[in-house]
């Protein structure tokens, strides 16, 4: 696993997860169903980073 490629789905995560709970308390208004395909999609990030650590 390159490092760079793992640094980059750390901070893909990072950004995603605050834009999230931006959206969650109010700050960013937007349609539940932008909050529900954010949330999608920081989970595969989630799993992706799982699977990199247990193939390390």
């Amino acid at each position: 696993m390159s490092d760079n490629y793992f640094s980059s789905l750390m901070e893909k995560y990072e950004e995603l997860d605050k834009q999230v709970y931006r959206m969650e308390d109010g700050s960013e208004p937007t349609s539940d169903e932008v909050v529900e395909q954010l949330k999608k999609e920081r989970l595969a990030l989630k799993d992706e980073i799982f699977h990199k650590l247990h193939e390390a």
